[in-house]
């Protein structure tokens, strides 16, 4: 605040900062006291005095008056729609990784159609090689479900430390809310629902086919 207003101020040892603060302290009764008053907090008995205070000293080019609540307010609706825009990309991400996932299963399955048809010639029955694929989709989407809350968690901690050093805002990438957990759910289930085409597929091979 000294720095923003011209006023000096240098480091010196623990000595030199007592005589300074003893200057202070005197000049805080002084003609120059004026000049060490940076903020003030104002409170007012309601909300309408409030904000006519503010509109009145608003008015003077030398204050600048701040309504705290008005300010906040301001901030939570920033944030609420960061956090808006970054929900939708994490769903359109999620979208977009069931796609992969059921095209990466499908193709998976297309090119291992004759191992299939050996294990079904082997004496696999249809029921055993369509538990085989869910399951193995099922592993898939855990893994990348598991992997994507850990990756995502430590993102989260490095953006706090930027966002609480730049902007005061603390952000930890310890705390796990309940929606993560259904997210994470919900993505698995979607994971399964699309490994369920590539295993209806599979379940339909005809076992002698891809044998000749």
């Amino acid at each position: 605040m000294w720095i923003v207003h011209g006023l000096e101020h240098n480091e010196h040892n623990e000595n030199d900062d007592m005589e300074m603060d003893d200057e202070h302290d005197e000049s805080m009764h002084g003609n120059s006291s004026e000049n060490l008053i940076t903020a003030l907090l104002v409170k007012t008995t309601s909300l309408s005095n409030q904000v006519m205070v503010t509109n009145d000293l608003n008015k003077n080019n030398d204050i600048q008056a701040i309504n705290p609540a008005a300010t906040l307010r301001k901030l939570l609706v920033m944030l609420n729609a960061g956090e808006i825009v970054v929900t939708l990309v994490a769903y359109v991400s999620i979208f977009l990784s069931i796609i992969v996932l059921f095209t990466t299963m499908l193709s998976a399955s297309i090119e291992r159609r004759k191992d299939i048809s050996i294990l079904r010639a082997l004496g696999a029955n249809r029921k055993t090689v369509f538990k085989t694929i869910l399951l193995e989709t099922l592993i898939i989407a855990i893994i990348g479900a598991v992997l994507g809350f850990i990756v995502a968690h430590i993102a989260i901690g490095i953006l706090g430390n930027y966002t609480a050093v730049n902007y005061g805002i603390n952000i930890s990438g310890f705390s796990v809310q309940i929606a993560e957990v259904f997210v994470l759910l919900g993505a698995v289930v979607l994971s399964i629902v699309a490994g369920m085409i590539p295993a209806v597929m599979v379940y339909k091979t005809d076992a002698t086919k891809y044998l000749k």
